[in-house]
């Protein structure tokens, strides 16, 4: 059966839709001559009245032997062949290049005449030698351009010479545009007489002035060796300018394309120095122009077209203390001012230009002035010196402390002379950004440094937190320092930057640090870094190469903490990507929605109003971080019921496919199955951020750390057990039973409980560490069990090892503290005021045991009490001991 092909029948209508999306070349050469349907879209398309410009170059050139129209579009050349019969009227022609003639492109510049009859066309003719039509070209076609044409290109001089030759002797002189030609330079002579040459003729249009009172404009091409360029210059400069008179007005660009023989440095150079002197004559007073912008040369580079320092320089401008300069030979030296200055292509002038300005007149009248240096230097007293010292590195440290730009301190400076006009101090305050900046590089930070190394002398042990990030390829590593005075303080030991992210190289890093700032290794109790392989190698910590791996090798009590809040992040992310409900992107979705859309959100706000419902912008959030997704579910838990109206009342055009089908009225299940998902997933985020929100306090003691990471996983798996998923997913869900879904009741139940069991699953995976570095701490410093000897003498054992003296004092003191327990029981003790009372015991014994001083394990009770880190004496050498487990 023969197959007929199937016609679609489009409307007008439609075209007009679709024809803004053709470009004018294709529309007025193409699509328009398909058909006479399409020829009236176009110029229905064009409005009639409405002229098309085709600003896109038109060339008309040989291609494959025929000669074709080619019309530019971006960066390729759409190729049509020339048309049978007239363009439409409204078709205009900004540039038109004509590459060669023949009767065809006659007839078709003869057929379209009208399209070239507005000024502002420029035409370039580039026409083979061999072409013998040029007399029907001046005779039929030149009419066309004389009066229209704006801009009149030839690629090489023998097409000018053609049209000149076929022309009347003032064809030149009667032309008010511009002219670019190739390897042709107006003569001396202005002459367009009998026997004129082609540059007489372009000499006599030069001096021809134009009707508008603006310059004539010539760009001329020329190209050889430099000999060549540099003689044409000369002969140019000595022969045409010199013979103008100074009532011409014309404007001659030179593009010049040097080619080289031998030494192309040198042959630069020469071009360069010729280029320079013909400069400097047009720019003369005598034709009243200025010299073009030049190009800028490398001084680095031998011979680069620049000017050396000459020797005479130095006594020729001696009175105004110039001298020769040590950063090289293209620059002098100016003794008054104090800087090195080029001379670039200007020679002498660039001297004597220094000299004129008003800063080198400054200066040099202050350094010919024969003065006691005494009257150079404020006589201030030693308080007031100290006190503006004082006040420049107040305002150094202020600006360091927030953050602020370096170059406020130039505003600072000036401002507190004007406010506190009546201080001394404020006054002479001098202290703008380099000075600032050289207080807080110079001063303060090795002082706070100092500081900070010195207290960490007398309590001894420490912890290092490391953190990096990649800026350009290189690696920016932060190094923290976290150590016991008196309280938990934290301090920056280093911000410092590497090629390199290897783990040995971190190590080594981290090693050598500790060496310049005199911290030894058997002082350094704890790590904390993120969970990378780079750092810990993996979640067993078996891996070799990596930064924990190389520590331990050197120091084997070593504990390593990562980041919970990362293992937070990370887990509900796990859990998240693995439910059977993609809700990423259904909050993605969402937000995505109204996101640079004012026009809906005003809509969606408009009905908020009618339901009463507060509107809150949703929260973007990134894919790294997966806890913020717990704020976007929250406000779509809120603002549920308006969310469904809107997406109910729009279009389908207009509604994302996603929410489509979760609000579509007719699948109202849906909606309500995707309502119980957003409450659970409110309800299961408060579960794990209130983990990641205790992980984030700055003080937290590594103990209650390990106790909540305990207590999510209790949480998880008794609700997991009992099928718990908040109070109110539950109240939803019996809804649906009642309403007949049990389906998608059962459904719902599956994946909360796989979303449980991943989360409980990663969890148990990645907390293994809190867990065993637990065991060894054990949970007695926060009292939430007894101190036992066994625990107590562990945890000693552990960081201290065995010392038989120590472990006996060691015993005693365990039965101290059981005692003093046993005295606070009752109604007086609990958590709160049982950590009041023991602190208050330990100063009675302080003060009672002065002499004799506190013994190690009182001393480490108090500090353990307040949650700070476990901190030791020890009796015989005095050295206080402290081990630091906070994770920030």
């Amino acid at each position: 059966m023969k197959r007929l092909s199937r016609k679609i029948w489009i409307c007008n209508d439609v075209w007009m839709d679709i024809l803004p999306f053709f470009d004018y070349a294709q529309l007025g050469l193409d699509l328009a001559l398909l058909s006479p349907r399409f020829d009236v879209l176009v110029d229905k398309h064009f409005n009639v009245t409405t002229e098309l410009t085709i600003w896109r170059p038109i060339i008309i050139h040989y291609i494959e032997s025929k000669l074709k129209v080619s019309v530019r579009h971006g960066h390729k050349f759409v190729h049509f062949p020339l048309p049978d019969r007239p363009l439409p009227n409204k078709i205009r022609f900004k540039s038109l290049y004509i590459h060669s003639i023949d009767h065809s492109v006659i007839t078709f510049l003869r057929a379209n005449k009208q399209i070239f009859d507005e000024r502002g066309t420029k035409l370039e003719l580039d026409v083979r030698p061999n072409e013998k039509l040029w007399d029907d070209f001046v005779r039929e076609i030149w009419p066309i351009f004389a009066t229209n044409v704006r801009h009149l290109s030839f690629s090489n001089c023998h097409d000018l010479d053609h049209l000149w030759l076929h022309s009347s002797p003032s064809f030149l002189s009667n032309l008010d545009i511009s002219i670019a030609s190739d390897n042709l330079l107006p003569s001396a002579v202005a002459y367009d007489g009998p026997y004129a040459t082609i540059s007489q003729a372009l000499s006599k249009w030069l001096h021809t002035p134009k009707k508008d009172g603006q310059p004539k404009q010539l760009s001329c091409s020329e190209y050889g060796h430099t000999s060549k360029i540099k003689k044409m210059i000369t002969s140019f400069k000595e022969e045409f300018l010199d013979a103008t008179t100074s009532s011409a007005n014309y404007i001659i660009q030179l593009q010049l394309r040097v080619t080289f023989q031998q030494s192309p440095s040198t042959q630069i150079s020469s071009a360069e120095e010729a280029i320079s002197d013909l400069a400097v004559s047009i720019s003369s007073d005598e034709f009243g122009v200025t010299s073009p912008k030049r190009k800028k040369y490398s001084h680095k580079k031998p011979g680069g077209g620049l000017s050396n320092y000459d020797a005479k320089y130095a006594e020729k401008f001696k009175a105004d203390s110039i001298q020769k300069s040590n950063k090289g030979i293209d620059k002098f030296f100016c003794k008054a001012c104090d800087q090195n200055y080029k001379i670039q292509k200007m020679g002498e002038k660039a001297i004597t230009d220094h000299i004129r300005t008003t800063k080198h007149k400054k200066n040099l009248a202050e350094f010919n002035r024969n003065v006691p240096l005494t009257d150079f230097v404020k006589q201030k007293s030693a308080s007031e010196e100290k006190r503006c010292l004082a006040a420049e590195l107040t305002l150094a440290y202020h600006c360091a402390r927030h953050n602020f730009s370096m170059s406020s301190a130039n505003c600072s400076s000036d401002l507190f002379g004007v406010v506190f006009s009546a201080d001394p101090a404020a006054i002479e305050f001098a202290s703008k950004r380099d000075k600032t900046t050289a207080l807080i590089r110079g001063v303060l930070s090795p002082h706070f440094l100092n500081n900070l190394l010195d207290e960490i002398k007398e309590t001894g042990r420490f912890s290092i937190g490391i953190d990096s990030t990649s800026m350009d390829n290189i690696r920016y590593y932060a190094i923290v320092i976290r150590y016991w005075h008196g309280e938990t303080k934290t301090g920056i030991l280093e911000v410092c930057s590497e090629t390199s992210e290897k783990a040995v190289d971190m190590e080594a890093l981290l090693t050598s640090l500790l060496d310049r700032c005199g911290l030894p290794l058997a002082r350094f109790v704890s790590l904390c870094a993120d969970n990378t392989t780079a750092n810990f190698g993996g979640r067993e910590r078996r891996g070799r190469n990596n930064l924990f791996h190389f520590l331990t090798q050197k120091k084997t009590n070593l504990v390593g903490i990562g980041c919970s809040s990362h293992i937070c992040n990370n887990e509900i992310g796990y859990a998240v990507e693995k439910c059977d409900y993609d809700v990423r992107n259904f909050s993605r979705t969402i937000a995505d929605h109204f996101s640079n859309h004012p026009g809906r959100w005003e809509l969606f706000q408009e009905m908020a109003a009618e339901e009463n419902v507060i509107v809150h912008i949703f929260p973007a959030y990134t894919a790294i971080r997966w806890m913020s997704l717990g704020r976007t579910f929250k406000r779509i838990r809120e603002m549920w019921t308006v969310l469904e109206k809107y997406f109910r009342s729009l279009r389908d055009r207009d509604c994302p496919k996603f929410l489509r089908q979760i609000f579509d009225d007719e699948l109202t299940p849906r909606s309500e199955e995707w309502k119980v998902v957003v409450c659970f997933m409110c309800f299961a985020f408060d579960q794990f951020n209130q983990l990641n929100l205790i992980s984030q306090k700055p003080t937290l003691p590594f103990p209650i750390l390990a106790k909540q990471i305990k207590t999510l996983k209790t949480k998880l798996e008794l609700s997991l057990n009992e099928e718990f998923y908040g109070e109110e997913t539950s109240e939803l869900l019996k809804q649906l039973e009642n309403d007949g879904a049990i389906y998608q009741k059962n459904k719902l139940k599956a994946a909360f409980k796989q979303f449980y069991e991943d989360a409980y699953e990663y969890l148990g995976n990645w907390s293994r560490q809190f867990s065993e570095t637990d065991e060894v701490i054990g949970d007695w410093v926060i009292f939430e069990s007894e101190p036992s000897s066994e625990k107590v003498r562990k945890a000693y054992r552990h960081f201290c090892g065995t010392i038989a003296d120590e472990m006996d004092a060691l015993f005693g003191e365990i039965a101290e503290l059981k005692q003093t327990l046993k005295e606070l029981q009752g109604d007086r003790f609990n958590k709160k005021n049982g950590f009041e009372l023991m602190n208050e015991r330990t100063n009675e014994m302080l003060t009672l045991k002065k002499e004799k001083k506190m013994t190690m394990f009182y001393f480490m009770l108090k500090r353990c009490q307040i949650g700070k880190t476990i901190q030791w004496e020890d009796k015989k050498t005095d050295n206080v001991n402290n081990v630091d487990f906070t994770l920030n």
